[in-house]
């Protein structure tokens, strides 16, 4: 499956979702040594959790083209987010991004 480009935190708060075509499954993977959150970016960028991923573990998640997914830790602090392209594809938290 191709990756999905991980887009670290920053100042800004993740974008809003504008999803548009048929859904798709992609599968998140964290990299880290802690549990992350899972959370879509609804239409008017308002977070709405979806679980949480075990450290080193794996969760698929339907979504659609647009959507945007937010990771944070544990205690909801934002670690970065993935804007899903047009097919299934892999989001890899990377090893560093709970640190």
């Amino acid at each position: 499956l191709p990756k999905l480009r991980w887009r670290p935190a920053s100042a800004a708060a993740a974008p809003a979702s504008k999803p548009d075509g048929g859904p798709f499954d992609v599968v998140f993977l964290n990299r880290t040594a802690k549990a992350v959150q899972l959370f879509w970016m609804d239409r008017s960028g308002t977070p709405k959790p979806y679980g949480g991923i075990a450290a080193g573990g794996k969760k698929r998640q339907q979504t659609r083209p647009g959507a945007v997914w937010l990771i944070t830790d544990e205690s909801e602090r934002p670690l970065g987010h993935f804007v899903v392209g047009d097919r299934s594809a892999q989001a890899v938290v990377p090893s560093d991004a709970n640190e």
